[in-house]
């Protein structure tokens, strides 16, 4: 019942902010949108691993949903105008495969497995902390700059 609840609550974050953080990204650049999603999401992942009060675990859901685009939407653009035109087929194939493989499963370990989500959540947190740090070492993107008429920048 609770995992169940938290898929949804965090479907409907992802769902609210899905358009809107588009946007923002277009408007203040996609390295500002990006840091602010994998910071956020850290704060989100250690809260969930950390607390035991069930009503902070769903709200902490909710906004782990409302801050996936931030990361998954935004960071996938952001990633593709650092990369040749040639190579965006294929690195958008390969990100997509994984992405629907880790999904499958997550699917698969809490059916079978376990349904204990802390051990999952670790790996996530190792890998949205090593995004956060190099966040602040990643440029803006170029295209970005260009888009915005910022020629001296890009």
């Amino acid at each position: 019942m609770q995992l169940a609840l938290f898929g949804q609550l965090s479907f409907l974050g992802a769902a609210i902010t899905n358009i809107p953080v588009t946007v923002l990204s277009d408007k203040y650049g996609r390295n500002f949108i990006f840091k602010v999603g994998v910071v956020g999401q850290s704060l989100v992942f250690i809260c969930l691993m950390l607390n035991h009060i069930r009503p902070l675990s769903y709200a902490a859901m909710f906004f782990e949903g409302g801050l996936s685009p931030w990361i998954n939407m935004v960071g996938y653009v952001y990633m593709c105008e650092f990369l040749p035109r040639k190579w965006q087929d294929y690195v958008a194939t390969i990100y997509c495969f994984t992405y629907a493989s880790v999904v499958l499963i997550l699917t698969f370990y809490f059916q079978i497995i376990s349904n204990r989500y802390q051990w999952i959540m670790a790996v996530g947190l190792l890998q949205l902390i090593f995004a956060s740090v190099v966040s602040f070492v990643i440029v803006e993107s170029p295209i970005w700059y260009l888009s915005k008429g910022k020629i001296p920048e890009a």
